[in-house]
């Protein structure tokens, strides 16, 4: 073979290769969803101080070229000696609440109860989710310190589902607030403590925090 044939045979592998890479990427990868939480967490009380509702926007990204299906979702709320699983419950969406005669009010409308998600391929889909955890034999009461949210999600087999973490801390004044804000048989939106959440990125390069801590002030 002359070299002319030796460079026409790597350019037609090189062809073939790169259709094959790109037919991948664009049909056959798997969907890989990854979960994004928020910067804002709502906290209270259930009935009688005996479970806990966590109230936080989601951001479900696939990255495949595969439709995702989440299952359900657990999140795992821990501090010095305390842990606490809770169970998603329901699905809301953020509202203005327009009162004559009262000032802005910021609220939430039901949206369903929380069952399986799709998402689509190289599609992001968002929702405000509602974890409760299970009652319990003791009151719950969250002191002044700092929590960890572990979330974690079940998935349709053979789809990737990476978990994700973030953190919120409590000062004596929250605390002392959230103990008056509880759910009644009624109203499963009550009036919840807003605190800053703390999402956890951990693939961002570490290079960057000086620029992000310069951004954010």
């Amino acid at each position: 073979m002359t070299t002319s044939d030796w460079i026409a045979g790597l350019a037609l592998l090189a062809s073939v290769f790169a259709v094959g890479f790109n037919a991948y990427y664009q049909y056959f990868k798997r969907g890989g969803i990854a979960i994004i939480p928020g910067e804002r967490v709502f906290v209270n009380y259930g009935i009688g101080h005996k479970y806990l509702e966590l109230m936080c926007p989601l951001t479900f990204l696939n990255r495949g070229a595969q439709y995702g299906l989440i299952t359900s979702i657990d999140v795992r709320l821990t501090a010095t000696k305390l842990s606490i699983p809770l169970h998603w419950w329901g699905f809301y969406e953020a509202s203005e609440k327009d009162v004559p005669d009262q000032p802005w009010q910021f609220g939430f409308d039901f949206k369903g109860i929380a069952t399986d998600l799709i998402v689509p391929d190289r599609q992001a889909i968002a929702k405000w989710v509602l974890f409760d955890s299970e009652a319990g034999p003791h009151n719950l009461h969250l002191t002044e310190g700092e929590y960890t949210v572990n979330f974690a999600g079940r998935v349709h087999p053979g789809v990737r589902m990476a978990r994700a973490t973030a953190a919120f801390s409590l000062n004596a004044d929250d605390a002392k607030t959230l103990a008056g804000y509880t759910t009644d048989k009624l109203n499963r939106t009550p009036k919840s403590l807003s605190v800053e959440m703390r999402p956890d990125y951990g693939d961002r390069p570490r290079w960057l925090e000086p620029i992000n801590r310069l951004l954010n002030g």
